[in-house]
């Protein structure tokens, strides 16, 4: 059964959401499928040498409505770094709604199901990043650790979200890049074409998840080598 109704849905033709995926697709080689029986689509290639996904369906954060889109990239990373970077409009909204939860006198008990976006703020002490023009008002930042968020605007990731934030990236569009199980997260919401999707769109989507996944990497190797070079004796070398 299952095998005929994929078979039915490659014969219908793809809607206009579809064909700019698959356009998308076919501009950086990735594969492309339809998925969630013909509503969603998938794309899976690399991005910075890394396994990469791209999914635009339907949402799976409750603040995100009608349509996501989301990228995941099997960055390698130290599971233990947590860092994220977050529209500040939606920051607000996930912090409204922990406090509501947590002060909501007829629960009995706290509910634990907020997303890691949520539990996060909780968390960590937010980053002033006052220092990058524009990010400051428009986006919040958070890490494990402190200094993280900075270091990991440095340099092409900043210079991407400041495109976007003067290109597609409304001040009300929910927008998240995390690194979370070793792996970078990017969702945003993307209804259809009248709300921006579109090659342009996907490629600057694409382009500040690779820069993100990159330089995350390269905090991770800075700090591997500034912690062998802090064990090495003295002397050692000379």
């Amino acid at each position: 059964m299952l095998s005929k109704l994929q078979r039915l849905m490659l014969r219908v033709p793809l809607d206009e959401a579809g064909r700019v995926l698959e356009a998308c697709a076919y501009k950086h080689e990735w594969s492309f499928k339809r998925v969630h029986e013909g509503t969603g689509y998938v794309l899976e290639g690399r991005l910075g040498g890394r396994p990469a996904r791209l999914e635009w369906g339907p949402p799976q954060r409750n603040y995100i409505a009608e349509r996501e889109l989301r990228v995941r990239i099997d960055a390698g990373l130290p599971e233990q770094l947590h860092m994220m970077v977050l529209t500040r409009t939606l920051a607000d909204r996930l912090e409204d709604d922990a406090y509501a939860r947590l002060t909501d006198g007829k629960q009995t008990v706290v509910k634990l199901d907020l997303p890691e976006e949520a539990r996060w703020l909780t968390l960590y002490s937010s980053t002033d990043l006052d220092s990058v023009p524009m990010l400051g008002s428009r986006l919040v930042g958070l890490a494990s650790q402190e200094g993280l968020v900075r270091r990991w605007l440095e340099g092409d990731m900043g210079l991407r979200l400041l495109r976007a934030c003067t290109t597609w990236l409304e001040a009300d569009r929910p927008l998240v890049v995390m690194v979370l199980r070793g792996r970078l997260y990017l969702r945003t919401q993307i209804r259809n074409a009248d709300d921006g999707l579109g090659l342009p769109l996907l490629d600057s989507v694409l382009a500040l998840a690779e820069a993100a996944s990159v330089r995350a990497v390269d905090i991770c190797a800075e700090r591997r080598a500034a912690g062998a070079q802090a064990r090495e004796p003295k002397g050692a070398g000379r």
